[in-house]
């Protein structure tokens, strides 16, 4: 059994604050510092029809974001039924990829440099085309120019068959 006198008490009690004080000191030099987030921009993408200007309800809206060539990754939003997507996450300063994918439409993209507050995009989608074939040769229309418009090939106007 120890026995402990008022003088040791006295001389341990400065020693333990000692030890004590530098290692809160360091705690607080090895933490991290607080960084304020990035500004980050408004971005609404309305998706209609070309045919006749309805908004298309439930397209998927992809949003690929890059940051100085870093690849972040993706966002994926639904239109809603008034055919608008908005996002306000992506920093000011970023490359964006814009894709707007919908069953039974052609898919629509665009890249931008995210470096407005605000930025409104309007899509119109439209039906698929017809395949372009180079083997194949283009109509020509009433004038005797040849047509642009993609014509589906003679493969995908064939009749499906059983499986082979």
């Amino acid at each position: 059994m120890m026995v402990y006198s008022k003088g040791t008490a006295v001389c341990f009690l400065p020693l333990a604050i000692a030890l004590v004080l530098p290692s809160h000191a360091q705690e607080a030099k090895r933490g991290r510092k607080y960084k304020d987030p990035p500004p980050v921009s408004h971005i609404d993408v309305s998706v209609i029809r070309a045919s006749n200007g309805k908004p298309v309800e439930n397209a998927a809206v992809i949003f690929h974001t890059f940051h100085e060539g870093k690849d972040l990754g993706n966002m994926e939003i639904k239109t809603d039924e008034e055919g608008r997507a908005v996002l306000e996450l992506i920093p000011m300063g970023d490359e964006v990829q814009v894709q707007v994918v919908k069953s039974g439409y052609q898919t629509y993209g665009e890249t931008f440099t995210n470096d407005q507050t605000r930025r409104t995009l309007e899509v119109k989608i439209k039906p698929p085309t017809g395949q372009y074939s180079s083997y194949q040769k283009a109509p020509v229309d009433t004038n005797g120019a040849q047509s642009v418009t993609p014509q589906p090939t003679q493969s995908s106007s064939k009749p499906a068959t059983g499986p082979h």
